[in-house]
């Protein structure tokens, strides 16, 4: 069964006559699939996507090998920012009787 990978792209909004969105496609599809079909308990990441900033900002980056890499630590700062979602998604859900009329807005 195949597992989880992640990879990057620099395909551009392309139309139906450019033939370039798929080749640049299909490197990407042939990393990730190689990937996934590692057998692996983690989300790994193609080499692209394990330097892209937006990613590495957030979350960690652990190191299997030279060539596999694999989504590690979320940030303290991100995971505060991520729980703090969570809560407001939790209480949108179910709201606690200790909520305002106003649901769980705190005005």
């Amino acid at each position: 069964m195949p597992g989880m990978a992640i990879g990057v792209s620099e395909l551009g909004r392309g139309n139906d006559k450019d033939i370039y969105p798929g080749l640049y496609t299909q490197a990407t599809l042939d990393d990730l699939l190689a990937l996934a079909n590692l057998d692996l308990d983690a989300i790994l990441l193609s080499s692209h996507a394990a330097e892209d900033d937006g990613l590495t900002t957030y979350i960690g980056v652990d190191v299997i090998d030279e060539q596999w890499m694999a989504i590690g630590d979320i940030s303290g700062s991100h995971l505060d920012l991520l729980t703090r979602q969570l809560h407001i998604l939790q209480r949108a859900i179910a709201p606690s009787s200790e909520d305002t009329p106003q649901g769980f807005l705190p005005f």
